[in-house]
């Protein structure tokens, strides 16, 4: 019995394995906490597109937020995470290629985005649903308002 069985498992790993291939993975997109702001200074927010090295000239794309709650906020204390990359209300996400702003309107508050620096990766898939499940390439640098910062999350102070 344990001489049928080897075979048939070593021919059924075969099969399985040679179905694994390669995918690219997804951008990934920046996260960022409101910090310090009231709620009537964030009733509205404004996001602007820009291609990427064109000191904020060139807009690709711009959106407005006018309720805030459509972006699923979850407030601790005094701070506000926005998930723009979850959201199903928008699809503003900011991510490498371009350069963006979020303006602020009832605090007056401008913040700028550039630089935003990945490294493409690939994760072997051999599941036959097709899917990344969950592989992003990872964010390794950005800049906001000018000063680098790294990995995939900012904070926006008042």
């Amino acid at each position: 019995m344990k001489t049928r069985l080897f075979p048939i498992l070593f021919i059924c790993s075969i099969l399985i394995t040679s179905c694994c291939y390669n995918i690219d993975c997804e951008q990934s997109s920046l996260k960022f906490t409101l910090i310090s702001f009231s709620a009537s200074e964030m009733d509205s927010l404004i996001f602007r597109k820009f291609e990427a090295n064109s000191n904020f000239k060139i807009i690709k794309d711009s959106m407005l937020i006018g309720d805030i709650n459509i972006l699923h906020p979850y407030s601790h204390g005094d701070s506000v995470l926005l998930e723009t990359y979850n959201s199903t209300y928008i699809k503003f996400q900011i991510q490498p290629g371009y350069d963006y702003q979020i303006f602020i309107p009832g605090a007056s508050k401008l913040i700028n985005i550039s630089n935003i620096i990945e490294i493409p990766t690939q994760k072997k898939n051999c599941d036959i649903s097709d899917g990344n499940h969950g592989c992003y390439n990872p964010i390794t640098s950005y800049k906001i308002d000018g000063q680098i910062k790294s990995g995939d999350y900012f904070f926006v102070h008042k």
